[in-house]
């Protein structure tokens, strides 16, 4: 529907308007638009998106704030880490240190942030060699041995 409105409203405006009625010799002459004043330079292309895993992750250790690329790129790089070793989707590493902080928090009485989590993940899969696996099982046994 939206689409066929913008075509009737395009369409209109070719034809010179909504009527077939050409501009008269008697009508006052249209002014120019007033020059645009010069607006301010677009800021740099964010990387991440709002909805980022990654982004996330920081957004959530920066107490809810967005912080700036640079300070999401730590935690993009513990999970193209994480994704190298895992079969987890990027979300699911994601989802899989916030559980985590979680469940130190609440079982350890330990305060982690979701980058040391998630440097204590990627440090247990670096250790271990060999092909893509399942990483739930690693980040419990990370969990189990944290004090």
């Amino acid at each position: 529907m939206l689409a066929f409105l913008v075509a009737m409203a395009l369409g209109a405006s070719a034809c010179g308007g909504a009527g077939d009625e050409s501009p008269s010799a008697d009508a006052p002459a249209q002014e120019a638009p007033a020059a645009e004043e010069p607006s301010e330079p677009e800021p740099a292309a964010e990387r991440y998106a709002d909805d980022d895993p990654e982004a996330l992750l920081a957004v959530i250790d920066n107490d809810g704030d967005k912080p700036d690329d640079a300070e999401i790129d730590p935690y993009a790089k513990r999970l193209d880490n994480m994704e190298r070793f895992c079969r987890e989707s990027r979300s699911l590493l994601a989802d899989g240190v916030v559980n985590g902080v979680k469940i130190l928090k609440d079982e350890k009485k330990l305060d982690y942030t979701n980058l040391e989590m998630a440097r204590a993940y990627t440090n247990a899969l670096t250790a271990k060699l060999g092909r893509k696996q399942k990483c739930a099982d690693v980040f419990a046994a990370v969990l189990a041995v944290t004090e």
